[in-house]
């Protein structure tokens, strides 16, 4: 029996345990095993799946942590596992949000994606670009609402 559950991958996924529905196999992957994910890899080296297996890529606040030297490689890492017309999401912070982390290692900002795209890149990718969202994310520090942080949402559309 063909399994026909929808395969997302969250890359860097910390704490966060993602669960998806019940038509969904969610696959949580961090190089920190203290966070117990569902696979422990430095994706860096590369994704542990097959070629046009995964339906949806996600990640959250982790781009930006990739060395610089890596970044086409994870790139094309992604477009390798996704199938064709799927998407990777990202939201990444940008801005001052970007600068004021020490573990920041890859500047990030609206017109980065860009070079992913088979614009940039035909030879290596083919990802159409989607800006989902940006701005300013609220939280609360001591009871007062303040400016967290400055992100950007985008989706990287696979073109095969």
């Amino acid at each position: 029996m063909k399994d026909n559950k929808e395969k997302i991958l969250i890359i860097g996924c910390g704490p966060k345990k993602y669960i998806g529905k019940e038509n969904q196999e969610i696959i949580n992957i961090d190089k920190e095993p203290f966070w117990k994910p569902d696979i422990v890899r430095d994706v860096e080296r590369g994704l542990p799946f097959d070629d046009n297996s995964i339906d949806i890529i996600h990640s959250e606040h982790f781009l930006e942590h990739l060395n610089p030297d890596n970044v086409d490689f994870f790139m094309y890492e992604c477009w390798r596992v996704l199938k064709n017309g799927k998407k990777f999401s990202c939201v990444v912070p940008i801005g001052k949000s970007w600068m004021s982390s020490p573990y920041h290692k890859t500047p990030i900002t609206e017109i980065t994606p860009i070079f992913f795209t088979e614009w940039n890149h035909p030879e290596i990718t083919g990802y159409k670009y989607i800006l989902k969202d940006k701005g300013i994310k609220k939280g609360e520090v001591n009871g007062k609402e303040v400016d967290w942080s400055d992100e950007l949402h985008f989706e990287l559309e696979v073109v095969k």
